[in-house]
């Protein structure tokens, strides 16, 4: 969705549910999110917001975990901040590390960190930077069979804990040696918020 069609869809929600005792909106735009924060926190002190993670355990077996969102993770919402956390987090959280839908999370990390470092990027220029890494082959096998299931249902979602591990370091390795200052810059403002909670 654009932008304007986002505000759009939000304004009607806010006319049409005006005096609602209770109200249900599931949402992965994290725009929406924002603009949806904004509006209910000032109409409502008692509106929570949750986020449901999808996740694997040990046995392989899939779940989604809820959880409530604190005033200071709903303010905290921009796209390309909240993507880098989650990949970062999945180094030391177990769950954030077997959630199905990290390698997702790390493909549009990338392409987000190129979209800012390299004007107008395509696909063959984010091909071309993977490869730079030294390590591009294992990340795009790892983000092509991960993040879209349909490519090889076989081998998607079938990567160890252990080797997702690697991975996220391998990507977060290659973020900090293409712009040092922007990633201990992103490190800070993770620790900032997690001191602050």
């Amino acid at each position: 969705m654009d932008e304007h069609f986002i505000y759009t869809a939000y304004q009607y929600i806010m006319d049409k549910t005006k005096g609602a005792k209770q109200l249900f909106i599931l949402t992965h735009n994290i725009s929406f999110i924002r603009l949806l924060n904004k509006g209910f926190t000032k109409e409502e002190e008692s509106c929570e917001f949750y986020i449901m993670n999808n996740l694997k355990n040990q046995q392989d077996e899939r779940y989604t975990k809820i959880e409530v969102l604190t005033k200071k993770q709903r303010n905290e919402f921009s796209l390309y901040f909240t993507l880098f956390k989650k990949v970062y987090e999945s180094m030391e959280n177990e769950d954030a590390n077997m959630d199905i839908s990290l390698a997702n999370t790390c493909r549009q990390l990338l392409e987000s960190f190129y979209a800012f470092k390299v004007p107008n990027p395509n696909k063959q220029q984010l091909e071309l930077k993977m490869i730079d890494c030294g390590n591009g082959t294992m990340i795009r096998r790892f983000i092509n069979t991960e993040s879209h299931l349909a490519i090889n249902p076989v081998e998607a979602n079938n990567t160890s804990q252990e080797i997702r591990k690697d991975i996220v370091k391998l990507i977060l390795e290659h973020i900090e040696k293409a712009d040092s200052e922007h990633y201990n810059g992103m490190i800070k403002m993770i620790e900032n918020k997690q001191n602050d909670q």
